[in-house]
């Protein structure tokens, strides 16, 4: 594999991290006082860190150094669920069944308009 697809790897992976972790490319900056620039050329893909630096990554996200550098796109497996979607979870729980399918339709609803929004966004 090429150089190219390793750093589209990374970038997809820290991308996906960030989103979970309700992380920006500032609180990367802030927090671990790396590089403004080299940030944003790992988000972008444009540029690979130091292995010294992945690991600050995965020590930051409480991951493996894997899950930042290996393509894990294929498996079904999820990351463990964060407080705020145990929580979540919990309430859904204490729902009628009346009230989860009326949930449940809101996701399909919400996932749709996001779908339909990142095609747009790609054909601009």
């Amino acid at each position: 594999m090429g150089e190219e697809a390793y750093k589209k790897i990374f970038s997809s992976n820290l991308r996906r991290l960030m989103n979970e972790h309700g992380k920006s490319q500032i609180d990367l900056i802030n927090d671990l006082g790396f590089n403004k620039s080299a940030v944003s050329t790992w988000v972008n893909g444009t540029r690979l860190p130091r292995m010294d630096k992945v690991q600050q990554l995965a020590n930051y996200f409480h991951c493996q150094r894997s899950d930042l550098i290996e393509d894990k796109s294929d498996r079904d497996t999820f990351p463990p669920l964060t407080a705020a979607e145990e929580s979540h979870m919990r309430k859904y729980r204490k729902l009628s069944d009346t009230d989860k399918v009326r949930i449940d339709e809101r996701i399909d609803t919400l996932l749709e308009e996001e779908r339909e929004g990142l095609k747009r966004a790609s054909v601009s």
